[in-house]
């Protein structure tokens, strides 16, 4: 069974794999791109990008005339209506080679251009054969990558323009990196990770407590269950109401550490996150400054107030651009 840790240790940078317009690169079949400002001026100086454009590394030039994806079903075909080219075998024949590559190349999340039929994840147009929309399919890359990293965080940048879906994703893409480097035992990953779950959904967090109880010694045998049902959960936004529960367990540990005056300190700035006075940065970091004065162990080591330092990066800039919540938790 893989040795204890009693905190996660520091790693190198995130690395996502993204359409390459997305970065600015001019690379669509107008000459054109579709660059996301948050990605390239937030999330930027926190990840590494894997930049790649399916059109272009299938050997179509740029600009290039408009496909489009034919037909119904679960195997619509890559077309060009102007020329009457299709270009469905390159496309999965390059998309099953490039995943099968890509599942080497330690990513940990990918961010998706939308409906686009190469790399749309959901709701790309399909057209028939007069150029009507009879439905909606996924991109012929998008598809290969789901199925290929069945696991994978995957988004498309039109989700990720909210500060906060981009938070919850870079989070899941962290855990995701975590889970894949894990060489503690379950019982030991959970418990780091409990709070980052139970923000997301206490319910759900609650039955994985049970199932690992209940498995008691062989609790081993449930990883595969638990990292595909943990990311499943981790797509879910973090309610207000969760947040602040998890600040309150924060506050109940540190209760007989640390003198009365930062005592109440830490209940004010829970009470005030509460109230909406505060974001959940500005109370996280107090609370995180009382737990690292008294080295206070069950709090140093969960990752949703100790994550890794690029990631605490990313969680406090994405959280200064959320619009504030005044309303208070009932």
């Amino acid at each position: 069974m893989p040795p204890h840790r009693s905190a996660p240790a520091p790693q190198g940078r995130l690395r996502l794999g993204i359409s390459a317009c997305l970065l600015g690169e001019s690379v669509r079949y107008d000459g054109g791109d579709k660059r996301a400002p948050l990605l390239c001026d937030v999330v930027a100086c926190r990840v590494d990008w894997v930049p790649i454009c399916p059109e272009v590394e299938i050997g179509l030039g740029t600009p290039r005339p408009t496909m489009v994806l034919l037909g119904g079903g679960r195997s619509p075909r890559l077309w060009t209506p102007s020329t009457g080219a299709d270009h469905t075998r390159a496309m999965r024949d390059w998309a099953r080679e490039r995943v099968g590559a890509l599942a080497g190349q330690g990513l940990a999340g990918y961010v998706l251009k939308s409906r686009s039929p190469s790399c749309g994840l959901q709701g790309v147009p399909l057209h028939d054969g007069d150029g009507r929309e009879v439905g909606a399919g996924t991109g012929l890359f998008a598809a290969a990558l789901a199925h290929g990293m069945p696991q994978l965080p995957l988004a498309e940048e039109g989700e990720l323009e909210d500060p906060a879906t981009l938070t919850q994703f870079l989070r899941r893409a962290f855990f995701y990196r975590r889970w894949l480097q894990r060489d503690e035992a379950l019982d030991c990953f959970h418990r780091r990770h409990r709070a980052l779950l139970l923000a997301s959904s206490a319910a759900a967090t609650r039955r994985l407590d049970r199932e690992i109880q209940a498995a008691g010694a062989n609790a081993e045998s449930l990883a595969s269950r638990y990292g595909a049902a943990a990311l499943r959960l981790l797509r879910h936004l973090p309610s207000r109401r969760g947040h602040a529960r998890n600040l309150g367990w924060v506050v109940s540990h540190l209760v007989v550490h640390v003198g009365d005056r930062q005592r109440r300190r830490n209940v004010e700035a829970y009470r005030a996150y509460g109230r909406g006075e505060l974001s959940w940065s500005e109370a996280a970091s107090l609370l995180r400054h009382s737990v690292e004065e008294v080295a206070l162990g069950s709090v140093l080591e969960s990752a949703y107030l100790f994550p890794e330092p690029a990631e605490w990066e990313l969680l406090v800039r994405l959280d200064r651009l959320q619009t504030p919540e005044c309303a208070p938790v009932n």
